[in-house]
């Protein structure tokens, strides 16, 4: 039984074990504060989780990740950490680690945009003046994303006209409305949007700023952890509970944040625990905080913020393989985006309409090729992920009427996946399949407490990608936010967030300078 904690008290509670939340907090504990960390799930990392089926551990959404060469971002978080001998990232195939596939396309997209923009104007040569400003563009808008203070505002913005003029220019803009003023054909709208299970949004809505805070990291590399993201978070975890005064309590959901004179007092919990804290740091749903905290308390400026959308949920399917070699089937470096159409938005459409689309829009790696923890899979076997973008509704409507029907789409999904995997890449997939496990939107919600079973917390979209939306701040002055909700979604950024907050925190500025 874990020991009583109640009238214990802590310089931070951090409510959630995400990236985001642990990243914070780890750095926290590493600069002396008493730190504690509550999460519901049994496991830690929300969607970075690793969960074990059988012999094989499967993570749930991390697939590869950006910022971690030496020098860069989540490299010097962890080095503050002293955590970068022990989480060492490899560089994805700089030749390509993207391989964008449909009809009358294979194309495979690498590291470097110079190099990137050669080997388009070379199939595209009627593009190579546009592919130059449309390169151009990208570069810019991430560079003046990452030099964005943490809290920006249309202050911000106004106060630094040159310094962001390209945010300015292009705030408004979809990535869509970008390749129409460029006149991009099709198929080259495709390649440079195909990676779009980084967004999970088609560019007639992704928002520009978004597609290039996401696409322009990858042009100074794409990586993965040596042994596994599990090892990862396993690491950032050990790293907490080994600080004096410090925790981390896993399936501990946290039921209430009692507040008194305008201040968050701490957190009280399903144990029936109840801490005392100088601040709450909330690394969730920010529209989560109402009911631990009553809507009463929140002015209804704010609560009027609160009032945003959900991006789109996936179906999962996580397969252990027996008897096939992926390598051999030319699985490596490469993720696998595979469309039926080379319209990336009617795809998206189809795949959000309610049902199961025939041929299925999928994204694919092979962990057990690129990383070398054996706890990935058994000896003399791989495993296999695929996800797929899907109605949260659909399924939401089959489960409150039948959990048959519920449990059958989810595997009629899965076969439609694997019949086109089987198809496309690898002979006889089904055949050397021992171990499946299919997740869902419902999934998702139930495991990650994501609403509606999202993936990035609001659409990436110009209406919520504004100056408008949450950042870190609440309405009580030692409680802030942590999550996607107040951040761009990925693991490289929640780390650069983690560090910008950690320095408005304590003053120490280590990675900003």
């Amino acid at each position: 039984m874990p020991r009583p904690l109640t009238g214990e008290h802590f310089d931070y509670a951090v409510v959630g074990a995400g990236v985001g939340g642990l990243a914070i907090g780890a750095l926290l504990a590493g600069a002396g504060k008493r730190v504690i960390i509550f999460e519901r799930h049994y496991l830690p990392g929300g969607y970075g989780q690793t969960f074990h089926v059988g012999e094989f551990a499967f993570c749930a959404e991390l697939h590869y990740v950006w910022d971690c060469g030496e020098g860069q971002r989540v490299y010097r978080m962890l080095q503050k950490l002293g955590l970068h001998e022990e989480i060492r990232f490899r560089r994805l195939n700089p030749d390509g680690f993207d391989r964008i596939i449909a009809p009358g396309i294979d194309y495979t997209i690498g590291s470097g945009f110079d190099r990137e923009r050669r080997r388009l104007s070379e199939r595209f040569p009627e593009c190579s003046e546009g592919l130059s400003k449309y390169y151009h563009t990208i570069a810019s808008i991430h560079s003046e994303m990452y030099k964005l203070p943490i809290g920006f505002s249309w202050w911000t913005l106004a106060s630094h006209p040159i310094r962001f003029r390209h945010i300015i220019r292009f705030l408004g803009w979809t990535l869509q409305e970008y390749f129409d003023a460029l006149g991009f054909p099709r198929q080259l709208q495709l390649i440079l949007a195909g990676q779009s299970a980084i967004f999970f949004m088609p560019p007639a809505q992704l928002s520009l700023l978004a597609h290039s805070t996401g696409v322009g990291s990858y042009d100074s590399g794409a990586y993965v952890p040596e042994k596994s993201f599990g090892y990862v978070i396993e690491s950032l975890v050990s790293y907490i509970r080994r600080q004096p005064g410090c925790s981390v309590q896993l399936a501990t959901e946290v039921t209430r944040i009692p507040v008194e004179d305008g201040r968050v007092r701490g957190v009280q919990t399903s144990r029936g625990d109840s801490i005392e804290a100088d601040w709450v740091l909330f690394d969730g749903d920010p529209q989560l905080s109402l009911s631990l905290i009553g809507e009463g308390q929140f002015p209804e400026s704010f609560r009027r913020k609160l009032h945003y959308d959900y991006g789109i949920s996936a179906l999962s399917v996580y397969l252990g393989l027996k008897g096939v070699d992926l390598r051999a089937a030319g699985f490596g470096d490469e993720n696998i985006y595979w469309h039926p159409s080379d319209d990336l938005n009617a795809v998206y459409a189809r795949q959000a309409a309610d049902g199961i689309p025939d041929e299925p829009y999928f994204f694919c790696d092979a962990p057990t090729v690129r990383m070398t923890d054996p706890r990935l899979a058994p000896a003399g076997c791989h495993q296999l992920v695929m996800i797929s973008p899907c109605s949260y509704e659909y399924f939401r409507r089959l489960r409150d009427r039948s959990e048959a029907e519920y449990q059958a789409a989810k595997q009629q999904y899965a076969e439609r996946l694997i019949s086109l995997a089987e198809r496309h890449f690898v002979p006889d997939l089904s055949r050397n399949i021992i171990t499946q496990v299919v997740g869902s939107p419902l999934t998702n919600e139930r495991f990650i407490h994501a609403p509606r079973g999202n993936c990035y917390g609001v659409p990436l979209d110009t209406s919520h990608v504004n100056l408008g939306h949450v950042n870190y701040k609440s309405p009580f002055p030692n409680m802030h936010y942590v999550g996607t909700g107040s951040a761009m979604p990925g693991f490289a950024s929640l780390c650069h967030f983690a560090c910008l907050l950690y320095e408005e925190l304590t003053g120490d500025a280590f990675y900003s300078v």
